[in-house]
This record gives structure tokens, sequence and C-alpha cells, in this order.
């Protein structure tokens, strides 16, 4: 048994994908339901934010294992296993660990550093540890992973400017706007999201803010949390978003709707006897998107999406605090990994071990377990998968054979035979494919030698 990890995230699809791939609470029930029916699959949790869809699985063959998740997000999100595959990644065993804990850590999010994905990565976790879809392997693995961000954020700098997405997209409207001193806002959404967005409002000077949801109550609670901060603030429900936004400068909305909030209709009508001179800035950071994507062609609206957050330079964090986040983030992969070896965990092999010891430590030793080679590099990663499977000077193999974990009976050995795995492949670096391919045929016995002195028997 091994970890798969499937996933879509900002860096390999665009926002229109991520909106179809986009798994609420109802349907991440019925895709881990799903994905439990297969022999193959026996843990599942399912992380998804306004950035990334990821499942992480414990599954008993890879081939196997990655057709049932490609299936289940295919019909799910309604796009072909082809057009899928164009926009995916997959990793497997310890390339899915080094993932997760890069992920936990703020250095795989649209902007670098940031917190909020730990507390999604958190949600996630307890949701799958709730519905009882989570064992051993993906417990302990998740665990550590927390563990592991709260580290990166705690030794280095990398969050050192406060930045999220709410930050960065409103430091956009700012520069749109010459600034949002005295300016009036609507936050749409009365969520976590809607907290944090009303926090920065109320740094940057705004006056007034008027906070509109689909539950009145929960707007009024962060109405009064505003009001004892000294700001002027209102709730509504959404049918009155169109008088809110007569007389809005910027808008924030992050919602957990499944079709847009802000409808072209409403800020047609916000619009309506406005200067031309006062622009709307709408930052849509929902996920799927909270407005219309037709608003962005209305003259005197602005919009800021996901797309253009992650564009923007300040969502980057310094590089020396990204390098050392990664070297802690390799330095935890290593030991997680060889702490699981000694557990007697079979999926983690001694050439894994090796492989991310060496990286952590920045080697200066040999790279291949050959005496013969006398070379001293190793590629520092980012990419597991991408990790060499030759010396580039010697050519010896880098990993040792790895030991297969015990199969349950009435399951087979090796690789399984599905339709739709090889589907899959161009998810994959080149020699990601290989090592699964060995990993595959190693359970299958070998080929009976004839005894030495004796010629075979011809028939």
């Amino acid at each position: 048994m091994n970890v798969l990890l499937f996933g879509v995230s900002h860096r390999s699809a665009p926002v229109s994908v991520l909106e179809q791939l986009c798994i609420g609470k109802s349907d991440r029930a019925k895709i881990v339901d799903r994905l439990l029916e297969s022999s193959l699959v026996t843990e599942v949790m399912v992380l998804s934010t306004c950035n990334r869809v990821e499942v992480y699985a414990a599954v008993d063959a890879f081939h196997g294992g990655l057709s049932a998740v490609g299936e289940a997000l295919s019909e799910h999100s309604g796009l072909s296993l082809s057009e899928l595959t164009r926009y995916a990644y997959v990793h497997y065993a310890e390339a899915a660990v080094e993932h997760l804990f890069a992920v936990a850590s703020g250095l795989d999010s649209a902007v670098v550093g940031e917190q909020q994905v730990l507390g999604q990565l958190r949600r996630a976790y307890a949701a799958a540890e709730a519905n009882h879809t989570v064992g051993r392997m993906l417990h302990e693995l998740a665990q550590r992973a927390l563990s592991v961000g709260k580290r990166v954020h705690a030794e280095t700098a990398i969050d050192s400017t406060g930045a999220s997405v709410v930050s960065v997209a409103l430091g956009m409207a700012d520069a749109r706007l010459d600034g949002l001193v005295g300016r009036s806002a609507v936050i749409v959404g009365a969520g976590s999201m809607g907290a944090l967005s009303a926090k920065h409002l109320m740094r940057a000077g705004v006056k007034r803010v008027h906070v509109v949801s689909r539950s009145v109550p929960r707007a009024y609670r962060l109405v009064h949390n505003l009001r004892e901060q000294g700001v002027q603030a209102d709730a509504h429900g959404l049918e009155h978003i169109c008088a809110v936004l007569r007389g809005a400068d910027v808008v924030v909305s992050c919602t957990g709707a499944t079709r847009p909030v802000v409808t072209l209709g409403d800020v047609r009508l916000g619009l309506a006897g406005r200067p031309e001179r006062w622009p709307l800035v709408i930052c849509d950071l929902g996920m799927p998107r909270d407005v219309d994507p037709a608003v962005a062609r209305l003259p005197g609206a602005f919009v800021i999406d996901m797309d253009h957050v992650q564009r923007e330079p300040a969502a980057r964090a310094a590089l020396v605090d990204t390098e050392a986040a990664r070297q802690i983030v390799a330095t935890e992969v290593a030991s997680y990994l060889s702490g699981q070896r000694e557990a007697g965990c079979p999926a983690w092999t001694a050439a894994s071990v090796m492989k991310w010891h060496a990286v952590c430590a920045g080697l200066s030793t040999s790279c291949c377990t050959r005496r013969r080679c006398a070379s001293s590099s190793w590629p520092a990663p980012p990419a597991a998968t991408a990790m060499p499977r030759r010396c580039v000077n010697c050519s010896n193999s880098t990993r040792s054979p790895s030991t297969r974990s015990p199969v349950p009976d009435g399951r087979s050995r090796g690789r399984e035979p599905t339709r739709d795995a090889d589907r899959f492949s161009g998810c994959m670096t080149s020699s990601a494919r290989s090592d699964v391919r060995r990993r595959s045929v190693r359970g299958r016995p070998a080929r009976p030698s004839p005894a030495k002195g004796r010629r075979p028997r011809r028939t």
C-alpha cells in the first residue's frame, strides 16, 4: 500500500477548469464514497480550496488507484479523462509526501507563504477523520504535514509580510483606486474569508463596510466585530446586493456558492448613474467564481480574480525565505520516511530514505550507491518525481529495489489491469512513470533458471 496524489491547481490549470473541479461538502462525501467502493483504495482525504483540488489516497496498486480517482473526478466535473489529464498532476509514494509538506508550508500557494492553506488542510483532515475515511497511513501523513507547516512558519520569515490572497487582491484594488482610506466597501460572504477581508479593509482605513450574506445572523456577527473597532458597518441579505453596490468603491466576494452570486444585472444596476471617473473594483476570490465573468466587460467595472492575484509580484516571497522553507521540507521528508521505515512500513524503501537524507544534507557524498562513481553532486528537489533515475557520471542506478507491501488475500500482486490508467501517463514525468513501472513488476515471480552445470532439456 502506498500514497497516491491526484491534483489540479492554479499552477496547472486556469480558473475555469478549477471551477468545474471544485468540490463542495456534499460532493466530497459522494466522491469519497465512490472511491472507497474500489477494492484498491483503502483511505481517502480531499483537499479543495480556491487554488487547488487534490485527492490523497492510500492505494494497493498505482494504476488501479489512479483510474479510480481519475474516473471519479471526471464524472464529478464533467470533464473527459483526456481533458482532465491535460491539467492534472500525479505524485506517488515519497513524491506525494514531499508535495503535501510543500503545500502545508505555503510553498505551492498562489501567494507563497500564506498561512490559510494550513487551516484548509486541517479542516480537510478533520472532515476525513470524522467520516472515518483515513487510516494509519493518511492519519500519520496529515498530522506530520500540519507539523511541518507550523515549523516552516515558525522558523522562517516566509510569511513575514502577512500576505494572503485577500491582502494581495486588496493591494491591487488600493492601487487602482489611489487608496482605500475613506472608501465604502462591500463584503459578500460572512465566513472565514469574509472575516479576513474585514480585517484587511479596516487596516486600510475603509470608512464604511456593508456585509452581504445568505445567512444574515452570521453577517450581523461580523458587523458587530467591525463596529467594536469603530468602523461603520451594516448587514444585508443577498437580495439587497444591488442597493449596496450603488455606493460602493470596492467589493470582496468569497462564498461557497456553486453559482455566481454577483450577477451581470446586479453590477449594471449598481453602476447606473455613476460618473465614469468613479470605478467599481470587484475582488472575486471565490471558487467557483462568485462574480459573473461578463461583469469584467462592463465599463466602469474592474474585476480582480485568482488569475490576477497569482501573477502579482506581491504574491511571491523572498528567495532566501523560500529556500529556507524548502530545506526544512526536505529535512522533514527524510525524517518522515526514516520513521516510517523503522516502524516497519514497507512502502518506503531504503533508497527513498537515502535520497531525501542526501537532498537535505546538501550532499558531499557519492550520487549513487556504487563505489566506482566518485561524483559528489545531487540535484536539489523541488519535485521528487523529477529526480534522476541514473547517475549522470557513471550511469549507475540511483535507487535500490523496493520492498512491496503485503497484499490481502484475493487481490493480485503487481500491475492491476485497468483500461484507463494509461490515459493519465501524461500527468507524470518520465522518471516517475518508470518508477511506477518498476514498482509494479517487482512482485512478479522470476523465471526459474536451470541448475548449474546442467543444460536445459530440449523438448
